[in-house]
């Protein structure tokens, strides 16, 4: 009986012990769920927070822009939110259409010395952070008489192309940081990426609604990815295609507002300009050149 006494006794111990281990590691399991799911509700809070915060500065730029009086301007200026209800043809393949996007950046003003030289002027959509940071550089876009048009915010395509709200919010956004820094209240936008094929017919009809116009190209650069020798070159040879199959048509050249272009600017300009093409800006009264 001793010896029964004797096995039972470690066995009960053991089975104490492992009973102890298993309600320790239950506790601990339960207080990491309670930790992982307290910190995710926080980062919720947080994320909630921040975007109330960024809803209220929005807010406030817009409130801030509308106190300020807009100016009357020429024909290539854009003063009307109200899109017009006929539109005019904007010319034919002799006619160019020089439009800059993403900007304005630190090269704003050596791209602006640039066409001051060759006397063209163009049309920049500009993204809302730009327009902040660079101001001087877009009072002075404003003041050589170049068109001011809208780019967005984020130039995200996830973020931008979220819905028909995400879509003109960030365009609304760029409107009124433009009105704030110029006056200039502009309903010409270019969407990131160009309107095909990620703007939805419903995103269409909401920049519609809110009075915007959306302009595409039909002459793409590329100039992002070419090295510069290679960039007038080859945007020459689009524009004689363009206007040789396409002769009723503007042509209208997607660059971008960066230093690496600066060059081919230079030598494309030249070129054009000794063929005998003519220079305009576009405005709210033109019929745009869109994407089909």
């Amino acid at each position: 009986m001793n010896k029964k006494r004797e096995i039972t006794l470690p066995l009960l111990l053991a089975k104490s012990l492992t009973l102890v281990l298993m309600c320790t590691l239950l506790l601990f399991l339960w207080d990491a769920s309670a930790e992982k799911s307290k910190a995710k509700e926080q980062m919720k809070k947080e994320t909630a927070n921040e975007q109330k915060a960024a809803k209220k500065e929005t807010a406030a730029v817009q409130t801030a822009a509308k106190k300020i009086p807009v100016k009357k301007h020429s024909e290539t200026k854009n003063t009307v939110i109200k899109q017009p209800a006929k539109m005019v043809s904007p010319g034919d393949a002799d006619t160019i259409y020089l439009t800059f996007d993403d900007g304005p950046t630190r090269t704003t003003g050596k791209l602006l010395d640039l066409l001051e030289k060759h006397h063209v002027k163009a049309s920049f959509f500009m993204l809302e952070p730009g327009i902040k940071k660079y101001q001087d550089e877009v009072k002075r876009i404003d003041k050589d008489g170049h068109s001011l048009g809208l780019h967005g915010v984020s130039h995200s395509p996830k973020l931008f192309y979220r819905s028909p709200e995400t879509v003109t919010g960030e365009m609304k956004t760029a409107q009124a940081a433009l009105r704030s820094v110029t006056g200039v209240r502009s309903s010409l936008v270019r969407t990131p990426y160009g309107s095909k094929p990620l703007l939805t017919a419903a995103e269409k009809k909401a920049l519609t609604a809110s009075g915007f116009i959306y302009w595409d190209w039909n002459v793409d650069s590329d100039d992002w990815k070419y090295k510069d020798k290679n960039v007038a070159n080859e945007v020459y040879k689009q524009i004689e295609r363009q206007k040789k199959n396409f002769p009723r048509q503007p042509i209208v050249v997607l660059m971008h507002d960066r230093a690496g272009s600066l060059s081919s600017v230079d030598t494309l300009l030249t070129k054009l300009k000794n063929k005998g093409y003519q220079f305009k800006t576009v405005n709210e009264h033109l019929k745009p050149v869109q994407f089909r």
